[in-house]
C-alpha cells in the first residue's frame, strides 16, 4: 500500500522479502539521485520523499514523441541502469516505466521491490514486453518502440543477445498472464528474433543501398560488405571492405558473420527487389529449432536473398563452400539443415504489421 502525505510517499509492505529489496537498495543508492531520498525504513514500511517530474511512461507514450526523441529516452533510461548495476551489482528483476521521474536533475527511480540479483537480459525482456503490450497489445507502435529500446540497449550496455534471444518469448508470456493479455506466440517470435538479429547488406558500386538497409535500421548490429570504396553506406551501418570477388556471396557473408554478436543475421542484398513486410515476417518468425537458415523459394527455385542465417552455424558451412567453389549461399548451404518459406503462400495473405 502506498500513500503521500506531506511531501512523502509512505509504502507498507505486505511481503517481507520486497521490503528487504526495496531497503537494501535505497541503502546502496544513498546519494547517488538514482533514487528518491530515504527518509525512513523500519519492519516493513519505507518513507521517502516525493519526486517531482514527469513519469517516462508517459513521455513514451506521447504520440509527439518521434524516434529520434525515443532514443534519446532509452537512452537517458540506460544511463540510468548501467549507473544502478555499476552501483548494486543487481537487476530490477521487472521494469515498469511508470516507476521512473523525469525530474530536473535527471532519472530517477522509485521502485526496487523486485530487485536482486540476476540476469541483465531478462530485464531488458521484461522492458521490451511492456512496450509490447502496453497501452495496446501488439500495436506497431509498440513494436516499433520494442525494437528501439533494444537497439539503444545494444550500444550502452553490455548483454549476451544469445540469452536475450532465449528469454525473450518466456518473459513475454509471464509479462502477458501477469496483465490479462493473451499471449501472441507468433509475435513473441518475430521479437525475439528481430532483437537479436544482424542486419547485412551485400552491395556493390553499381546498386544503392539505401532500399535494402531500410528494413534493418532497428537491428542492434548493421553491416554493410562493399567490394569497392565508391559504394554507398547508409548511417548507422558499419562498412566491411573486402578483397573477395562480387559474386562469392558466401565468403562475403562468413566475413562478416565473424564480426556478429548476434544469434541471428538477416542478409539482403542491392541487387533484388525491396522484399515486402509479410515475406520479412514470415523469415523472422518461421519455425527454427534445428535450422541453420531460413530461405526463400520463389517459381520453384530457392533463392540466395534474403535469408536468415543462424550466425554461429553459418559461418564455418559458408566458409567451406566458398573454399570448395560452392560461393552461393544456396549452394553452401545444400547440405545443412534449411527451413523454406514459399512466396506463393505468402502472396494471396493479407499485409501485416510492417517491419
Amino acid at each position: 500500500m502506498t500513500e503521500e502525505k506531506n511531501g512523502l510517499v509512505i509504502k507498507t509492505f505486505a511481503s517481507r522479502t520486497e521490503y528487504i529489496n526495496e531497503d537494501r537498495a535505497y541503502e546502496l543508492l544513498r546519494g547517488t539521485g538514482l533514487a528518491p531520498r530515504l527518509e525512513h525504513s523500519f519492519d516493513g514500511r519505507i518513507e521517502r520523499r516525493v519526486v517531482e517530474g514527469q513519469l517516462l511512461s508517459d513521455l513514451i507514450r506521447s504520440s509527439a514523441a518521434d524516434a529520434p526523441e525515443m532514443m534519446r529516452l532509452f537512452g537517458l533510461f540506460w544511463g540510468w541502469y548501467d549507473a544502478f548495476r555499476k552501483k548494486t551489482g543487481m537487476v530490477l528483476g521487472k521494469v515498469r516505466f511508470e516507476s521512473f521521474v523525469l525530474s530536473r536533475e535527471g532519472l530517477v527511480c522509485t521502485d526496487f521491490e523486485g530487485c536482486r540479483p540476476g540476469s541483465v537480459e531478462k530485464d531488458i525482456a521484461s522492458a521490451a514486453a511492456q512496450l509490447c503490450i502496453k497501452p495496446h497489445p501488439w500495436s506497431e507502435q509498440g513494436m516499433s518502440l520494442a525494437k528501439l529500446f533494444v537497439l539503444c540497449a545494444s550500444e550502452k550496455i553490455k548483454y549476451d543477445p544469445e540469452t536475450l534471444c532465449q528469454r525473450m518469448a518466456s518473459v513475454l508470456k509471464a509479462e502477458c498472464r501477469e496483465a490479462g493479455i493473451k499471449f501472441d506466440e507468433t509475435e513473441a517470435e518475430y521479437l525475439s528474433t528481430v532483437c537479436c538479429m544482424a542486419g547485412l547488406v551485400l552491395a556493390g558500386g553499381k546498386y544503392p543501398v539505401q532500399s535494402a538497409a531500410k528494413g534493418l535500421m532497428t537491428a542492434p548490429e548493421r553491416f554493410l560488405s562493399v567490394t569497392n570504396d565508391g559504394a554507398d553506406v547508409p548511417g548507422g551501418f558499419e562498412p566491411v571492405r573486402t578483397q573477395l570477388s562480387a559474386d562469392d556471396s558466401s565468403g562475403r557473408v562468413a566475413e562478416i558473420l565473424r564480426k556478429v554478436s548476434q544469434p541471428w543475421t538477416l542478409v539482403l542484398s542491392t541487387g533484388m527487389p525491396e522484399i515486402p513486410a509479410v515475406l520479412t515476417r514470415a523469415l523472422l518468425c518461421a519455425e527454427k529449432d534445428e535450422t541453420e537458415a531460413v530461405m526463400v523459394e520463389a517459381g520453384g527455385k530457392v533463392r540466395d536473398f534474403p535469408v536468415l542465417l543462424r550466425t554461429g552455424a553459418a559461418v564455418y558451412d559458408l566458409e567451406l563452400g566458398s573454399a570448395n567453389g560452392r560461393k552461393t549461399i544456396s549452394g553452401a548451404l545444400s547440405r545443412r539443415p534449411v527451413r523454406i518459406v514459399k512466396l506463393e503462400d505468402l502472396e494471396v495473405q493479407a499485409p501485416h504489421k510492417e517491419v
